[in-house]
């Protein structure tokens, strides 16, 4: 095997810890690293898939890393015919532009990889988001496949898929139930006002804007997280048409709690003109 505990040739099986190595993640990587890692592995298990003399554990074990965390370049490359499996046919070919249909039943590839389903599913989630958010255009397609992958409890997973298939009242509701449960957690709060001002409706970008607000109004005036939440209001304003409300309040931060950051007070600039 090579230095990532992938087989080149022979009779060999992956060490039984490099699937569980790639589902467990890394909590010291920040996520658009490990995704980025996790696709280089993919293509070094891509390539191995062919070998001649492997086991069917370590096929296996490489089609699911191919099928969840290859990158483009990887999906491409493979025919979802390759794969035994039902399940990782219907989500490679999910990755590849196919129309989504209902997502087949786990089948031996669960025993063989010896990994929890929940965290190959979510895997599997996770990476369809990450490719939803590369190419909006498949974001409304993959949004039905997504769900189906993250079931139906209320998450950020959720929300979001549910306003990329178009239903942005009801990402509204996933997300006010989410902040409901969780009052204190700022990070999703700002997760919801993010995804909500950027939605695809007058009432989402509103919901969105009352999130920011509400931010704001959480951390310490002046601080680096106020003036990002500020901004991000005022922008969201500009999108709903309320350009001098946006100037008025560029005006008062000028005024009141100007940034040291140049980039930021040139941003605030930019809007009181």
């Amino acid at each position: 095997p090579d230095g990532d505990g992938l087989p080149e040739s022979g009779n060999q099986d992956p060490p039984s810890a490099t699937a569980g190595r790639e589902f467990s993640g890394d909590a010291g990587v920040a996520s658009g690293d490990l995704i980025r890692e996790r696709e280089k592995r993919a293509a070094q298990a891509t390539s191995a898939f062919s070998s001649m003399g492997l086991s069917e554990k370590a096929r296996f074990e490489i089609a699911m890393i191919t099928a969840i965390f290859g990158g483009v370049e990887s999906i491409a490359a493979i025919k979802a015919e390759t794969f035994d499996d039902p399940w990782l046919k219907w989500l490679t070919s999910v990755r590849q532009g196919a129309a989504v249909i209902a997502e087949p039943t786990f089948t031996t590839f669960v025993d063989a990889s010896g990994v929890d389903p929940l965290a190959i599913r979510n895997a599997a989630a996770e990476r369809l988001i990450a490719d939803g958010r590369k190419k909006t255009i498949d974001r409304k397609r993959l949004s039905a496949a997504i769900l189906m992958l993250a079931g139906s409890p209320p998450s950020l997973i959720a929300a979001e898929t549910t306003g990329w298939g178009g239903d942005w009242e009801r990402a509204e509701a996933i997300m006010n139930e989410l902040l409901e449960a969780n009052p204190k957690n700022l990070a999703m709060a700002e997760a919801g006002a993010r995804l909500l001002a950027d939605g695809g409706t007058e009432k989402a970008k509103k919901a969105g804007l009352r999130l920011w607000n509400a931010v704001s109004s959480q951390v310490r005036q002046g601080s680096p997280e106020w003036h990002q939440a500020k901004l991000a209001a005022m922008n969201t304003m500009i999108s709903l048409g309320d350009s001098s409300g946006a100037k008025k309040i560029a005006a008062y931060v000028l005024l009141t709690h100007p940034p040291s950051d140049p980039e930021l007070l040139s941003r605030y600039r930019q809007v009181d003109r």
